[in-house]
């Protein structure tokens, strides 16, 4: 005679509060003018989108009274920015420079492709687009640290 079990499984609804980001993998966020922004990374599929993190309550405020709510920003571009992980992100004068990673997995070649593109978001005008670089470049890569000095 062959065993059964027998399990029970209570669902309950979790309210959602607001929006808040898929999950994901090798993605940046930085911090710029007391909000957290989440660029790229992976999930299905190399993340575009722009999240916003912000501390409600934290101005002024007990820090127990404080609550995380996140914001799908929408942004504009005149270039196709595409969506990108293991990068690295760095903030200054109110914008999100982003360099190098990789982007999805091209079936075609057999290769995740690397880049050393430049891309820069802006945190007032909610703008990204691709830094035009001269001189010496820099190889692409990922998985790498950087950091704005000077």
């Amino acid at each position: 005679m062959q065993k059964r079990e027998s399990f029970y499984v209570t669902v309950v609804k979790m309210p959602i509060y607001n929006w808040q980001p898929a999950p994901r993998e090798c993605a940046s966020l930085t911090a710029v003018n007391h909000r957290a922004y989440l660029l790229g990374g992976l999930n299905f599929d190399a993340n575009r989108e722009v999240a916003q993190l912000r501390i409600r309550g934290l101005e002024g405020e007990e820090i127990d009274n404080a609550e995380p709510e996140w914001k799908n920003i929408q942004y504009s571009s005149i270039e196709a920015i595409q969506g990108r992980q293991s990068h690295t992100s760095c903030a200054f004068d109110n914008k999100i420079y982003s360099f190098g990673g990789c982007f999805m997995f091209n079936r075609k070649r057999q290769v995740r492709e690397c880049t050393n593109q430049v891309t820069v978001y802006d945190t007032i005008d909610r703008k990204y687009s691709i830094l035009k670089t001269k001189g010496l470049n820099v190889v692409p890569r990922k998985d790498h640290h950087a950091a704005i000095f000077g």
